[in-house]
């Protein structure tokens, strides 16, 4: 796996979350676990807009050289998909009337994501 084969499976990835939150947000909350109400409707919403845009910098930084630049969007993917580890857990242990199942799944593919995206932020160097 290269950088530009993280970054587009992360685009393809956060364009389906994003897409789902926005276009059928009670499919995502269902698929959750989490109970169906107009805020949680509008909130799905707001969190499909907000990452709508992590999506298109994933893809448009894909074919970027190492710059400063994309170190820090791959930390920051990193921190991001470390700190989406964490709370999985947090849900896991706190709310055990939410699909377990699905945190897990969740859990091993933002550490995973994470610590891929860590990984390549460390080795990145700026082209001279």
């Amino acid at each position: 796996m290269n950088v530009r084969n993280l970054l587009t499976v992360n685009a393809v990835l956060v364009t389906l979350v994003s897409l789902t939150a926005l276009l059928s947000p009670t499919t995502f909350l269902k698929t959750n676990g989490l109970e169906i109400t107009q805020f949680t409707i509008n909130l799905m919403r707001v969190v499909g807009a907000l990452i709508v845009g992590y999506a298109i910098t994933s893809w448009l930084m894909r074919r970027e050289p190492a710059s400063s630049a994309r170190r820090a969007f791959l930390t920051g993917a990193g921190v991001s998909y470390v700190v989406f580890a964490v709370v999985n857990v947090l849900n896991i242990t706190a709310l055990p009337e939410l699909e377990t199942n699905i945190g897990w799944v969740y859990f091993g593919l933002n550490s995973l994501l994470g610590i891929a995206f860590l990984g390549f932020a460390l080795k990145e160097r700026a082209a001279p």
